[in-house]
């Protein structure tokens, strides 16, 4: 371990923090994140509308490779800057994307956030670490190098008490396994010599997903899978060689997806045994994929710089069947990294150094209305006591309205609609009747900004109208 004496007193304050945090266990409840987001949507959905925003940290950010969500604030790795030693990060605010701070990290590229600190790869020419941050402060806390294993680290993974390292160096080919809680090598692996200059890393809640670059003939190129538990390799795959040089991989809950940046598409495969699910191209709009994220339900994909008319941009996939949703273009140039916050995708641009927000949509779905240019998501959940209780059915009638059942599809018991208010009080109208005296609970959530008008009809009472003029002040 290198470690900065002027930090000591950081540090041994920062681990305390961390074991207070974890209980004395040295290792957060897996998996940490379902901790955080919960927590992060109730935080972003009272906070200023925030929709295809974009930030530069006051200046500071420049050539972003990297983006955490550490359940309140955003940290963009900033890679530029001679001599080969500079390099920062860039901690903005996610309510509202202004700078909390930017603190020196050398040759910063990806991060990942363990529940109390940011693990930061640093991949200079003549310098290869991880610098372990706090993210109170800003401090850091240790530089692991692994007693030399860490070669040029790329990717890195969290997999709840450990963190894993891409070692994408030439002579390196490994994955290298360090303790959270102190920085300490567990171990490196190489999968059986199958880690080929490993450039992504994804963790599957059993293993840990590696992407593997070869450089070689078409098809050459692969995932392999290793258990988290002891290094050891489950199997390597290549998807019948639709993997293409893969620059990144996100894991959705049961598939892993890969981003094939010579193939122009992304792959997904089943985590259970790295069989094919599908190959997807978004009708032409997936061009170098280099970051993927998951947001619960849409697999987001980052297409770098191109040729005029290709990439730089962000496409949107269903994640039940890879078909595209949206591809959006404002603001984004040669976008480098995605990163969910529990309500909206950033986004790292290295073209113009900044970082954009993309505003949410609407999927319909059998619960789900999604009105006014599916901005609007429009939920009810009903409570008719020994009758039985659950999700309503929606059913669309127009672009503004729609209805909803609860026990048969034929009996129709709550009219909603959404109107645009904006030019008599800038805010949009919601406007809903019902033919039920059961318990039901209505929400309307602008996707743009997070925001939630919920409306509430108690058991064994009459429906009453909802006239609500002033619901969402989210204009335009």
């Amino acid at each position: 371990m290198e470690k900065p004496p002027s930090n000591a007193a950081a540090a041994s304050s920062s681990r305390s923090a961390r074991r207070d945090l974890t209980n004395g266990a040295g290792s957060l409840p897996w998996p940490f994140p379902r901790t955080v987001f919960p927590l992060a949507v109730m935080l972003l959905a009272v906070l200023p509308r925030l929709a295809e925003a974009q930030f530069t940290g006051g200046g500071d950010i420049s050539l972003p490779l990297g983006l955490a969500f550490d359940g309140a604030h955003i940290w963009v790795t900033n890679n530029s800057g001679e001599p080969d030693q500079t390099g920062s990060v860039t901690e903005l605010n996610a309510s509202d994307g202004s700078k909390v701070g930017t603190f020196p990290v050398v040759k910063p590229s990806a991060l990942v956030f363990d529940g109390a600190h940011l693990w930061i790869s640093n991949d200079a020419h003549n310098f290869s670490g991880v610098t372990e941050l706090d993210a109170s402060n800003g401090s850091i806390v240790d530089i692991a190098t692994a007693g030399g294993d860490i070669d040029n680290p790329r990717g890195l993974a969290f997999d709840g008490a450990h963190i894993w390292v891409a070692n994408h160096g030439f002579d390196r080919n490994s994955v290298t396994e360090l303790n959270a809680s102190d920085g300490s090598k567990v171990g490196t692996f190489t999968g059986g010599g199958d880690i080929k200059n490993p450039v992504a890393l994804a963790f599957d809640g059993a293993h840990v997903w590696v992407a593997n670059v070869t450089g070689g003939l078409p098809g050459s190129d692969s995932v392999t899978a290793l258990n988290a538990s002891d290094g050891s390799k489950v199997g390597t795959f290549s998807a019948g060689g639709d993997i293409q040089q893969p620059d990144a991989l996100v894991f959705d809950g049961r598939h892993i997806w890969v981003g094939n940046l010579t193939g122009n598409s992304v792959t997904e495969l089943n985590a259970s045994d790295g069989s094919k699910v599908g190959t997807f191209t978004a009708g032409g709009d997936i061009y170098l994929p280099t970051a993927l994220a998951f947001d619960g339900k849409h697999i987001w994909v980052a297409n770098g710089g191109g040729l005029p008319g290709k990439g730089n941009s962000v496409t949107e996939l269903d994640v039940r069947n890879g078909k595209k949703l949206a591809t959006f273009t404002t603001g984004i140039s040669n976008p480098t990294a995605l990163v969910f916050d529990g309500m909206r995708i950033w986004v790292a641009n290295a073209g113009n150094s900044s970082v954009t927000v993309l505003p949410g949509i609407c999927v319909p779905s059998p619960s789900a209305l999604c009105l006014k240019g599916n901005r609007f998501r429009v939920t009810a959940q009903f409570n008719a006591g020994s009758s039985g209780s659950g999700e309503a059915q929606a059913v669309p009638i127009t672009a503004d309205t729609g209805y909803f059942w609860f026990f048969s599809a034929a009996n129709i018991e709550v009219v909603v609609k959404v109107l645009d208010g904006c030019l008599f009080n800038d805010s949009y109208w919601v406007f809903a009747g019902g033919l039920t005296d059961v318990e039901v609970m209505l929400a309307v959530t602008d996707t743009q900004t997070g925001r939630t008008k919920t409306y509430t009809n108690p058991f064994g009472t009459k429906f009453s109208p909802i006239q609500d003029t002033r619901a969402l002040a989210v204009c335009p």
